[in-house]
């Protein structure tokens, strides 16, 4: 860069001594060497042809050019008003390997290394990076190694060959200050990092592990200096001089509100913060300052100390305490002083949604009585009274101290209004209005502070919205933005933007993707050349990269481009990614309560082609330990067969995707199965290509044909010993309203499936047997939020029509009695798509053969669904969260089959407790449900594993 610059000022001061003629730039001719770059350079100068320049003009454009770190080689000249430029460009880092050293400083090598992944190469920095590297890791005038280079179209990849043998290592390690201590686990410590090269960041963290173990050992005030110097040999000598202090212990006595950790944490921290300086007063009045602010009035502490050495001659300071715990004082009277605004009734309600459980409960808590201070001040300045002041609520003891008289005595001030709303720097009426639109303070109200942080970002939100993509504000002065007038208790907004140009989008290049093809991130824009560019739509963007699971990183940059109007322009993006391994092999041993033992494998590649294509297969078996799950026959013969699942998918993420421009996902699947059931076992080959369309983030839309090819064998009742030819279409639509799809607290989820089989979809058609139904379940899950808890409830609803239901007769006209004594009809539900309250439905506390229980007390298993089928599955569960990922609920569950009519609602219930474990994939459940209608036989209850239920 140096060297380009000097020969630019050499053509520059030749050319100033040509003379000063303007240039009038006719053609800009480019010939580049490098990718993306060329863009970006070939966009700088185009836009100066056909104006006219000085020669010193354009020197200076050229050197501000150079300025960007991309340029390799430059050289240009002006010929016949042609502008002739040839250019090289430097490659991006495409990564940076380290080799030659451990893992640990490999990596360490690596984030000090001047140059980064995606920094352009510049040879002379690799060199001097290499350089500084010598210095800080290894020897004093040894070899550090050398840098290799693997050049391709997309960019380099370097590594750094090193010395091992020459890099500094800790040779020695000196522990002063520990004589006559004989902790061993101090002393062995520091052994493990002996010898090896030192990783500062990694013995930085051992340092304070080491402090905390001298202070797990009693050594409250030890202290520890290190020094880190460089032997002869060129390694290292870590020094460490220890100030140990003296060895506290502590005991205490009669304590059984607060635990012997929370007094131990309690008392160790004041003697530290100390630094060693305290007395038996001080240490008495905190313990019971603890205890008060746990809301135990009265409490007494008493300090005997016992002073001496350990055997290791270390001095030993013992502190026994003896404690009277106090009690609880009852809150027998809440007063409020000075509210003339806002009635006893509220005041009452916003003290008792304090963070206090004993302010909750009507006992004193003056911790509490701050919280309940702050929440009380919230509520009148949400409604104007901006300077509100709420003096220390005032406690006076009653009834021996038993109970109290809490007074807060409130001076509210004057109400504030909002007057006016000033928008300066925004030009545009339009989003002037929508700046007004989106602030949740409005003209003629009480001015609400503790909204002006979310309005001031929404009116940023505002105009970014509107394509103003670099609008930031000029004034953030807090009394700037709020003009306060006292005179006459108004407020104005003062609201100062620059909003730069508008931009559109421009070009989008993309980087990184060695096997991906562009169009597979191209297509997840939602902007076409020419439209507004907003934040919304580029972390929208951004977020559906990262969804598609191609690439470990994704980085944005932008960078404004040519001009549409003089306050418009194109803003351009360069898309950073870093691919992941597509390919993934995996095993999964396990046990399952429903499944037993199983195995199963699972081979894919996600992206086929590079165009985001996934193949799947899928292998599992699993050997049934239980049988509860079989009717009495089966039971009673305790047959066992291996099931089996052999599958493969293809999915492609955007089918026809030139022609529709629109994302519709195909996805075909082809399967054998083995599979028992409670009243047969089946071997099943199907196949089911299915379209799904997602329109938004709420709603969604699947279209599905299925061919199930089904072999019914050792069946409990000869007419389910059969074969099955079912050809099927599914459309199904899901509306989502949750706040949140893997860790839902609030909102609603919608799914209704209609199927429908029929021979002219490829279902069997044949003298005995025609296969011609419809069935249809709707589905629904709330989250409702009740503080701490949120109501889960679940309902789905499901009905089956036969529709080939004419009665067979003989040749005489005699009606035909099937095997189970009914008359025969043309056909039948398949009793595989029978309604079943299994998988999803499951009714917990319940096997799958006894929730199939009709209300006659015969099972579902038994039946032969001629005519129609009905299920009903309602689900109730409180649930608390524990963090981010588990909840625990009770719950109660209430469903049934029914075949032909729905008698009395009569439902199986079930109540239990549920423990929840969120995932990316759903939620793991481990229930255990009790049955609530046993009939003799029945368990008491059942557990359950599932995943991704509800």
């Amino acid at each position: 860069m140096v060297i380009l610059r000097l020969i630019l000022t050499f053509i520059f001061i030749f050319g100033t001594a040509l003379g000063a003629k303007n240039i009038h730039i006719k053609n800009v001719d480019i010939d580049c060497t490098g990718r993306e770059e060329c863009l970006f350079i070939i966009e700088s100068f185009k836009k100066y042809e056909g104006k006219e320049l000085t020669r010193e003009e354009l020197s200076r454009i050229i050197q501000f050019e150079l300025t960007k770190p991309y340029y390799k080689t430059f050289y240009y000249e002006v010929k016949k008003n042609r502008l002739n430029i040839v250019v090289e460009t430097k490659p991006r880092i495409l990564s940076i390997n380290v080799e030659g050293t451990d893992s640990v400083l490999n990596r360490r090598i690596k984030n000090d290394f001047k140059l980064k992944e995606g920094d352009y190469f510049d040879e002379m920095a690799a060199q001097d990076g290499l350089k500084t590297i010598g210095k800080e890791y290894f020897k004093k005038g040894s070899k550090v190694g050398s840098i290799s280079k693997e050049l391709n179209q997309e960019g380099i990849k370097i590594t750094l060959n090193l010395f091992k043998n020459e890099i500094r290592r800790l040779e020695e390690i000196k522990l002063n200050g520990l004589a006559g201590l004989k902790l061993f686990e101090a002393e062995k410590f520091w052994h493990r990092i002996k010898g090896n090269s030192l990783d500062f960041t990694n013995y930085k963290k051992m340092l304070q592990e080491y402090r905390s173990l001298l202070i797990r050992n009693g050594f409250w005030l030890s202290r520890v200096k290190e020094e880190l110097n460089v032997l002869k040999n060129g390694n290292y000598e870590l020094v460490f001089n220890v100030e140990l202090g003296s060895r506290f212990g502590v005991n205490f006595h009669n304590n059984y509100r607060l635990n012997h950790n929370v007094l131990l944490s309690h008392v160790k921290k004041y003697i530290q913060n100390n630094k060693g300086r305290f007395d038996d007063i001080s240490l008495n009045r905190h313990i019971v300052n603890l205890y008060r602010e746990n809301g135990y009035y009265y409490a007494k502490s008493k300090l005997t100390e016992a002073r001496g050495v350990d055997i290791n001659g270390n001095k030993i300071l013992n502190f026994y305490f003896t404690l009277n715990e106090g009690r609880k004082v009852k809150v027998a009277q809440i007063n409020f002083n000075g509210n003339h605004f806002k009635n006893r009734k509220k005041l009452n309600e916003v003290y008792y949604k304090t963070d206090s459980d004993l302010l909750k409960a009507d006992y004193l808590h003056e911790r509490g009585l701050e919280n309940a201070s702050e929440k009380i001040k919230e509520i009148y300045v949400k409604d104007g009274y901006i300077f509100v002041n709420i003096e220390k609520p005032k406690v006076d003891f009653i009834d021996g101290g038993d109970a109290a008289i809490v007074s807060f005595s409130i001076s509210e001030g004057s109400q504030y209004v909002l007057s006016k709303i000033n928008i300066e720097g925004v030009e545009d009426e339009e989003a002037r209005y929508f700046i007004k639109d989106v602030l949740k303070n409005k003209i003629g109200r009480p001015f609400n502070v503790v909204h002006i942080d979310e309005d001031l970002k929404n009116a940023l939100v505002s105009l970014k919205t509107r394509g103003y993509y670099f609008s930031t504000y000029t004034e953030k002065r807090p009394k700037k933005i709020v003009n306060v007038n006292s005179a006459t208790n108004e407020i104005e907004l003062n609201l100062k933007f620059g909003v730069g140009v508008k931009t559109y989008l421009g070009n989008v290049i993309v980087t990184g993707n060695s096997t991906t093809k562009d169009v597979v991130i191209r297509r997840e824009l939602p902007l076409e050349r020419g439209d507004l560019v907003t934040p919304k739509a580029m972390n929208d963007f951004i977020a559906r990269l990262r969804e598609l699971g191609l690439f470990s990183n994704v980085n944005i940059s932008s960078f404004v481009g040519e001009e549409v109007s003089p306050t418009e322009k194109y803003l351009n993006f360069v898309i950073k990614v870093t691919e992941k391994d597509f390919g993934l092999a995996e095993i999964a041993p396990g046990f399952r309560t429903d499944l037993g033992l199983k195995f199963s494998t699972t081979i894919s590649y996600n992206n086929f082609n590079g165009m985001n294509r996934s193949f799947i297969f899928k292998a599992q078996t699993n050997w049934r330990t239980d049988f509860s799950y079989l009717d009495d026959r089966r039971r009673e013969d305790s047959r066992k067969l291996l099931e089996g699942l052999v599958q493969f998918q293809y999915v492609e993420p955007y089918l026809f995707y030139d022609l529709f421009k629109s994302k519709v996902t195909f996805k075909a699947t082809a399967r054998y199965e083995r599979k028992r059931y409670s009243d047969f076992d089946a071997d099943i080959i199907s196949f089911s290509p299915q379209l799904i369309k997602t329109f938004s983030d709420v709603l969604s839309m699947t279209l599905t044909y299925e061919f199930d090819n089904i072999r019914q064998f050792d069946a409990t009742d000869a007419i389910d010993e059969d074969k099955y030819i079912i050809g099927a279409i599914r459309p199904e639509i899901s509306l989502d309203f949750r706040d949140n799809k893997t860790l839902p607290k609030k909102g609603a989820w919608f799914n209704f499936s209609w199927e429908f089989a029929n021979p002219y979809l490829g279902s069997q058609e044949s003298e005995d047997l025609t296969i011609d139904y419809h069935k249809a379940v709707i589905r629904n899950f709330n989250y409702i939020p009740m503080g701490d808890i949120t109501l889960a409830t679940s309902i789905a609803l499901g009905y089956e029509h036969n529709f080939s239901s004419d009665i067979v007769k003989d040749s005489s006209g005699n009606i035909i009695i099937d095997t189970d004594g009914k008359p025969m009809t043309t056909g039948y539900i398949p009793p595989l798509k029978v309604f079943r309250l299994i998988g999803r439905d499951y009714l917990r506390g319940y096997s799958d053969l006894e929730s199939g229980r009709l209300t006659d007390g015969t099972y579902i298993n038994d039946t032969t669904v001629r005519g129609e089928a009905f299920f009903v599955n309602f689900r109730l569960e409180p649930r608390y969260y524990i963090g981010d990922y588990s909840a625990i609920a009770v719950f109660f569950d209430a469903g049934r089959v029914f075949v032909d009519k729905i008698d009395n609602f009569d439902l199986l219930k079930s109540v239990g407790m549920s423990f929840k474990f969120f995932t990316p994939i759903g939620s793991l459940d481990f229930d255990y449900g009790i049955k609530l209608d046993r009939i003799g036989g029945d368990s008491f209850g059942r557990f359950h594993i599932t995943i991704g239920q509800f």
